[in-house]
């Protein structure tokens, strides 16, 4: 864990604030119908006017992920954490087949090896958010048809690397006989999930399916944005 990256509010209750596990990582966020959006922005932190609704790397007036702290982070998930991980994952199966008349060592090894492979999945979300910010961030700064080009792919791949990460996680979350991370048993909020958290992930792995191909977009004008059936008093609002 000393090797991970530390992404700002993501690290901590921001991770649920945000619904980092359940919302779809796609180049345009408000692409996806706000009907469609409603079962993770519902109980996150996001108001009609908070840029954390279409931009992963700011939330409200603080801008969390920058451009430049994005393109140092990927890398480094990629070459000083999740091969850490991966290796710690075959030490213990290693270990696990060699104590199979163990019960007690066993139990012991399970346990790890379910709360290890928990952690990768939540670190790998965590890389997906970086690699959202320096995606799109960077095919929005491009000044060429070829860098934006480039930024596409690259966020392809981070969407490719999320969904397989999500159907891992939701494999693990519905069939791992090890508690491995903490649901609330009378309803998910702002600060913890619930139960139906493998529903949430079957929307999120469909609505990235479907609208991962838009191009990038972020509303820079959300501030001014609002509220849905009040429109700004007469004289008022940003454009008069």
């Amino acid at each position: 864990m000393t090797w991970q990256p530390i992404v700002p509010l993501f690290c901590g209750f921001g991770f649920c604030w945000q619904r980092t596990f359940d919302r779809p990582l796609v180049p345009d966020i408000e692409a996806i119908p706000a009907a469609e959006r409603f079962y993770y922005e519902r109980h996150g932190c996001f108001q009609h006017n908070n840029p954390g609704i279409n931009d992963l790397g700011r939330d409200v007036l603080f801008e969390l992920i920058s451009r430049e702290s994005a393109d140092k982070m990927v890398p480094r998930f990629d070459k000083n954490l999740l091969p850490r991980i991966a290796k710690t994952e075959a030490h213990i199966q290693a270990a696990l087949s060699r104590c199979e008349d163990d019960t007690q060592a066993t139990a012991v090894l399970s346990d790890l090896r379910d709360r290890i492979r928990g952690y990768r999945h939540w670190a790998t979300t965590l890389r997906s958010v970086a690699a959202w910010c320096s995606g799109v961030y960077g095919n929005l700064a491009s000044t060429s048809a070829s860098q934006r080009k480039s930024y596409e792919t690259f966020l392809q791949k981070a969407i490719d690397l999320e969904l397989e990460n999500a159907r891992g996680f939701l494999d693990h979350f519905e069939n791992s006989p090890t508690e491995f991370m903490v649901v609330s048993e009378t309803g998910e909020n702002t600060f913890i999930y619930g139960k139906n958290l493998g529903e949430h992930l079957r929307n999120k792995i469909r609505l990235m399916e479907k609208y991962r191909h838009r191009k990038p977009r972020i509303d820079r004008d959300i501030l001014w944005r609002a509220p849905v059936g009040q429109p700004w008093p007469e004289g008022l609002a940003p454009d008069a």
